[in-house]
């Protein structure tokens, strides 16, 4: 599950662009699986 969040690759990813990305893709599988 981790993995799928990209919580392993944050830490990996600090202080890059990848931050914001990784921050939205969680926030919209949270919203999309709430959802549905």
């Amino acid at each position: 599950m981790m993995k799928t969040m990209g919580f392993a690759s944050f830490d990996t990813t600090k202080g890059k662009k990848v931050d914001g990305a990784a921050n939205a893709y969680a926030i919209n599988v949270s919203q999309k699986r709430k959802y549905r």
